[in-house]
């Protein structure tokens, strides 16, 4: 009742037409971007967070970034049903039955069903983060000192174990993410690391050279009290994800590969017979053409789709909302999981199993609503514990940090220090409620104009995203030492693109490391012996988790081995 009493007080500051219209316009961004393919959702938050900090109002730039996480989450199926590209890894199983259903010229059905159950998928998350939120919030409080630190580097070991490529490279990464986040200043200690200090914190310069002469190249590069503060994480996200894969595609264009696009199929309405009457016939004057326009979406808005498609996309989109929901709040995870589990589930309890990757609307709606719960899921643990579920969530949560937010068990609790902190959360829960209800009809009212989004081609687009990331580094502190770090992560990026190493560890490791080391500290000031690894039953059961997480490749690789094993009495046995 005190949540509920809590969203309703903040309700009025979410309905505000400054705030709603800060919405609206982060939804449509985050379509736009989710339904390129290659702008991932992690790389269209990283490019649009920076233009949020411009905005005084702290509702208005939450629910921005929420309309534009919400947003990616909902434009991955428009290329996914229309080119068979999914515009987001989250939208990778939508292309199994969304395509074919466009080939048979039922697009317009298929993209009406990804967007009903993105909505579905989105506001059950979203009333799951309201219930169970605070409820996790107190079981955080045995998570203090050594318990805390073992559970960041569990979130840590798991991104780590499930990453692409290599356990080694995951491993090597989510450790230079951790040093990453030690450049700065100790808090506990004063002490400088990784950076220099001001003059008066260091000992005196070699006779007869200044301090300035003595350390002009860290003053030119950015200067001593850039890197106090330690690395800024938004020019490091854009770094890694933008302009790593502008340089890939840079690269690849080099190497004299010609980009292809397959020609989208039209958004009809196919033979539906509950569908709008086609509005492609010739018009004798603008007016008209308006008119058929706005009627038609107005037609869509009205009824998505026929009855007979909800009641059986009803059981599909329930079973994936809570698969979504939970999966999503595991840390390491993301909607492209949520996603293949769900549609695998589905398709298990289905009745019409044969249907599945031919065309069936079951399929298309467990994966758009599975990686559209993952939203409110992937939350959970972000704002009880600081601990994001994704690397979409690890960005937000850098934001929100830079807002006041702090995470923790008291999160919805007032107290001195705490009034940006509530007043966000509240605003959170109920502006998730409002924004993925206002994306379904803005989706429905603007798909024949997003769907052509689609069909940009990529030498114009790279370069628009390498001027995003410009500007966007340079609004960080109006000087150019972000850009700086932006161009160095970028170049760090692209190399560890080429050699396999995944980013997910590193966006982590910069993440947690604050967490781990200021309750390794405080573990280490209470007991520095530690003896809780071994005498306290939850610091046990987390060690025992993080050491399981890190060998579940291993596990994995011995049972594939042994399950591609024939055993002797079933061999086949040679001929005669």
């Amino acid at each position: 009742m005190e949540v509920l009493n809590g969203i309703l007080e903040h309700l009025p500051a979410v309905l505000e037409w400054r705030v709603v219209a800060a919405m609206a316009i982060g939804i449509l961004a985050g379509i736009i971007a989710g339904a390129l393919p290659g702008l991932t959702a992690t790389m269209s938050m990283a490019l649009l967070v920076p233009f949020t900090f411009a905005i005084q109002s702290n509702a208005e730039a939450v629910l921005l970034l929420l309309g534009i996480y919400i947003g990616t989450m909902h434009g991955g199926a428009i290329s996914a049903i229309l080119i068979r590209t999914p515009g987001t890894p989250a939208a990778a199983c939508t292309v199994f039955d969304g395509y074919p259903l466009a080939q048979r010229g039922e697009a317009a059905r298929a993209l009406n069903i990804s967007t009903v159950a993105s909505t579905f998928g989105g506001l059950a998350s979203a009333l799951a983060l309201i219930v169970f939120a605070p409820e996790v919030a107190s079981l955080a409080l045995r998570f203090y000192g050594l318990p805390m630190f073992l559970l960041a580097m569990f979130g840590l070991t798991v991104v780590t174990s499930v990453s692409e490529g290599s356990i080694l490279k995951g491993l090597l990464n989510g450790v230079t993410g951790l040093l990453i986040s030690t450049v700065g200043l100790h808090l506990g200690s004063g002490t400088m690391r990784f950076a220099l200090p001001k003059p008066g914190l260091l000992s005196d310069p070699p006779p007869g050279v200044s301090l300035d002469a003595a350390y002009a190249p860290l003053i030119n590069f950015g200067g001593r009290a850039a890197l106090e503060e330690g690395i800024a994480f938004i020019p490091l996200m854009i770094g890694l994800f933008a302009v790593a894969e502008t340089l890939m595609q840079v690269e690849e264009a080099a190497r004299g590969r010609r980009f292809s696009w397959r020609r989208a199929p039209a958004a009809t309405s196919g033979d539906a017979p509950d569908r709008a009457p086609a509005t492609t016939h010739p018009a004798r004057s603008l007016a008209a053409r308006v008119m058929a326009a706005i009627g038609a979406a107005l037609w869509r808005m009205a009824r998505p789709i026929s009855g007979a498609d909800f009641r059986r996309i009803l059981p599909s989109m329930s079973i994936s909302s809570v698969i979504g929901t939970i999966v999503g709040a595991i840390p390491g995870t993301g909607g492209d999981i949520a996603g293949f589990v769900s549609y695998d589930a589905t398709r298990r309890l289905s009745k019409n199993r044969a249907e599945f990757g031919k065309g069936a609307i079951e399929g298309v709606a467990a994966s758009e609503t599975a990686n559209n719960a993952v939203t409110g899921g992937a939350m959970i643990p972000m704002v009880t514990m600081g601990i994001p579920g994704d690397a979409v969530t690890a960005i937000l949560l850098g934001a929100l940090r830079e807002r006041g937010f702090q995470p923790g068990h008291d999160f919805l609790h007032p107290g001195p220090g705490k009034e940006a902190t509530v007043t966000i959360a509240y605003v959170a829960f109920g502006g998730l409620l409002v924004a993925n209800a206002l994306a379904m009809p803005l989706r429905l009212l603007l798909t024949p104009w997003l769907s052509k989004t689609v069909t940009i081609a990529r030498h114009f687009l790279w370069p628009a995203v390498a001027v995003f990331s410009l500007v966007g580094a340079y609004a960080m502190g109006q000087s150019m030492f972000p850009v700086d770090v932006m161009l160095i992560f970028g170049f760090f990026g692209y190399f560890m693109r080429r050699f396999g190493f995944p980013p997910g560890p590193l966006i982590l490791g910069v993440i947690l490391g604050p967490l781990a080391e200021e309750h390794l500290d405080k573990a280490l000031a209470l007991d520095p012996t530690l003896s809780g690894l071994y005498t306290d039953p939850l610091s046990i059961t987390l060690a025992a988790l993080i050491l399981l997480s890190l060998l579940r490749p291993v596990f994995s690789r011995i049972g594939r081995a042994l399950a591609g094993r024939t055993p002797p009495e079933s061999a086949p046995r040679p001929p005669a």
